[in-house]
């Protein structure tokens, strides 16, 4: 037996080894994943001919010229494939858009069927190979072949290098290596007439990428053994998106209390039992674990979505017995039409937008996409498209609200609010583009937008704005931990000329409750230059005393929510009454908010809150309608 026999023997060993490893693991039906095996056979059918070729040359079997001619027929039609798949391999990994991909692999298969028609034709014209006496003879063309397949593989070579970007470091790496072994073994082979050593190296370079791309372990979740995040996003690119099936997640939003309740594992032995369960419900769906607490679920029809969902919620209403206990564990359900979406990125973005609308409704546990949803989604989603440039073009407008003194009778303050106007889409909810600048990490920016202008309100109106004593401006939590943002922001009033104390920064009861040391340095900072600070919201959220006096505010500002049934209710009332008769004791000056009425102006009043803000006066309104109200009074 001749080493080239050997070398081949062994390709063949090492690609079924990687082919049963590969198929051993729980299924992976990407696009990419089935190239992948496509490569591994063409692999084995490439070792199986070329050995069949070698000990019918070698052992001169009696089988004649035209089974030989046969063989290597088939083994130049699998050579000539195998450049192609890997170009299908590589575009795959790139996640291109479906029309620019198509037209690569267009492009690509042209080629490839050009060499087909070529090799069809050495039947009739044998200019690439013949069989004379038993004996394979290359034909007068035969180079030209040799050469498109050099070209073909270094074509995929110069694609991978081109791609870089799409593919990534880490994938582009190991197509690189492999193909870099793949073209040497090629080399060898044509042009030092070692022949078949491009099957052992081809076996090297799918082994590459194998352990580099495709070890199914990179896809599975280590801790509950199902399909992890990164195998779900890969999945869905090229079946599911704009499709027909539907994806069902499951949110178990109070997973983390677990702990609180029982043992610190008990919460990792829950995440376990519940992948097992949802693996077993399944069917022949798919599942994935894409969040500590999220599972998702692949669904091809209506009827076993039904079934799937019933399933689950009494399996959740029975409880999950984990070390001998049954742990009551509340999760929420999401269904998705695939054909509302339209790539991954807006999939995981919905997602997350269901899953939040869900819990902002009192015991929903299950919400089903609507049209309803799908177009507020898509308001949010220009939304927050629209911000950056927003930001960049400063497109936002002050509008202010004034505060009313109930001891002199006049405004002395005013709360200046951030307002955005779409181009399309008109008016944007304040709370809805904060929130969004919030999650995205641009609150800063406007802020900083917002605090100049009104500084320059402030330098620009000063005899209309004598009484007023400052203007507040609300900061969120997470400018508060931003490291140098108060200097940012000290640097702007000192800039403009304006007074310190002519700014009051409020802030929520949430800050209070995440005091931390960056928190201190911040508001030390603000109180050494003189610049005030305001609790806001405070009843609304957790906060208590013990956290108001955490932090040196002057002004705290009651949550319009607790004026709910002053008037008419006496509980209500003392209560409102007993946290102003505390706070005033405690040095704190008072701001109603959310004053709306007559008798509740009245009331307060009556129980010495100092400030007052709200609709009763008047709304926030733009600069100039401000200015005319401040010049009435």
């Amino acid at each position: 037996m001749e080493w080239n026999d050997f070398s081949l023997w062994a390709a063949l060993i090492l690609f079924i080894e990687i082919f049963c490893h590969f198929l051993r693991q729980r299924t992976l039906r990407d696009k990419n994943s089935r190239i992948f095996t496509e490569i591994i056979v063409l692999g084995i059918l490439h070792c199986f001919l070329g050995i069949s070729l070698i000990r019918v040359l070698t052992f001169q079997y009696d089988t004649g010229d035209r089974f030989i001619l046969g063989i290597a027929f088939l083994l130049y039609l699998v050579n000539t494939a195998l450049p192609f798949k890997m170009l299908r391999f590589i575009v795959s990994l790139c996640n291109f858009q479906e029309k620019k991909e198509k037209r690569i692999t267009m492009a690509g298969r042209s080629v490839w069927l050009c060499s087909v028609f070529m090799i069809m034709l050495n039947f009739p014209f044998k200019f690439l190979f013949y069989v004379e006496n038993g004996i394979l003879q290359s034909g007068p063309l035969y180079i030209f072949y040799s050469a498109f397949f050099m070209i073909y593989s270094l074509f995929d070579l110069y694609f991978i290098l081109r791609c870089g970007k799409a593919l990534g470091k880490e994938a582009s790496r190991a197509l690189i290596e492999a193909n870099l072994i793949a073209i040497i073994g090629l080399m060898f082979q044509q042009y030092f007439h070692l022949h078949m050593v491009f099957g052992f190296t081809l076996s090297i370079a799918v082994l590459v990428l194998y352990l580099l791309l495709k070890n199914p372990h990179a896809y599975m979740d280590e801790e509950t053994n199902v399909f992890n995040a990164n195998y779900f996003y890969t999945y869905m690119k090229d079946r599911k998106i704009g499709g027909k099936d539907s994806l069902l997640i499951v949110d178990f939003y109070n997973l983390i209390s677990v702990s609180y309740i029982y043992t610190s594992h008990t919460e990792q032995k829950l995440v376990v039992k519940i992948a097992e369960q949802l693996w077993k419900m399944k069917g022949d769906s798919q599942v994935f674990r894409v969040a500590p607490d999220r599972f998702v679920l692949c669904v091809h029809n209506d009827h076993e979505m039904s079934e799937l969902k019933a399933a689950i919620h009494r399996w959740l209403y029975q409880g999950i017995l984990v070390d001998k206990n049954y742990v009551t564990c509340r999760a929420i359900l999401a269904e998705i039409q695939m054909e509302h979406i339209r790539d991954v990125k807006e999939l995981k973005a919905y997602t997350d937008f269901l899953i939040d609308y869900a819990l902002t409704r009192e015991d929903m546990t299950e919400i089903h996409d609507s049209d309803e949803l799908k177009k507020q989604f898509d308001y949010e989603t220009e939304i927050e498209h629209f911000l950056p440039e927003a930001i960049e073009k400063d497109l936002f407008q002050v509008w202010y609200q004034p505060v009313y003194s109930l001891d002199s009778k006049k405004y002395v303050s005013m709360e200046a609010l951030s307002r955005l106007k779409h181009p399309k889409l008109g008016w944007i909810s304040p709370e809805l583009f904060i929130q969004i600048a919030v999650r995205n990490g641009w609150a800063t920016k406007i802020t900083q937008l917002q605090l100049k202008k009104v500084c320059d309100f402030i330098k620009n109106n000063e005899e209309i704005l004598k009484d007023i004593q400052n203007i507040k401006i609300n900061l969120s939590p997470c400018e508060l931990l931003e490291n140098g943002y108060c200097e940012k922001l000290l640097s702007a009033i000192h800039g403009s000329s304006v007074p310190f104390s002519k700014i009051q920064f409020e802030v929520t009861e949430t800050t209070a409750t995440q005091y931390t040391k960056e928190t201190h340095r911040f508001i030390n900072m603000l109180q050494k230059e003189g610049v005030g600070l305001c609790l806001d919201d405070f009843g609304a959220g957790y906060a208590n005393l013990n956290s108001v006096l955490s932090l040196p505010y002057s002004t705290v500002k009651m949550d319009r929510s607790l004026l709910q049934g002053i008037c008419e209710n006496g509980k209500s009332s003392l209560f409102y009454r007993d946290l102003v008769t505390i706070l005033k004791r405690q040095g704190f000056m008072v701001v109603a908010e959310g004053v709306e009425k007559e008798q509740e102006v009245e009331l307060l009043s009556e129980w010495k809150v100092d400030f007052i803000q709200g609709f009763y006066f008047s709304k926030p309104v733009p600069e100039q309608e401000i200015l005319l109200l401040l010049e009435r009074v």
